[in-house]
């Protein structure tokens, strides 16, 4: 699943950002419910990646955590996707 804003030229996973004090995994099932009305089991971390770039003339200095998910609530969910982006400012 990718996604992109209409003035954006590029395309990225789903995600988030985690709130003070929030685990990386509770992150994830808050934003699948905000977002896409799904809850999810989170299974497992399994990629880290870390990329740097700029946005709107701002550096990024960007940390993703790729969890395997999921779910049986849902007609559309798909069992064990990965899912996670947390993005800091450099």
């Amino acid at each position: 699943m990718l996604h992109k804003a209409v003035n954006e030229r590029n395309w990225s996973l789903p995600g988030g950002r985690v709130e003070i004090a929030e685990e990386a995994k509770e992150s994830i099932k808050r934003e699948f419910l905000e977002e896409l009305n799904v809850d999810i089991a989170v299974n497992r971390l399994v990629w880290i990646a870390e990329n740097f770039f700029e946005y709107n003339g701002i550096d990024i200095h960007e940390l993703v955590l790729y969890f395997s998910v999921s779910s049986n609530h849902h007609p559309y969910a798909i069992n064990s996707i990965p899912f996670y982006e947390w993005k800091e400012n450099g």
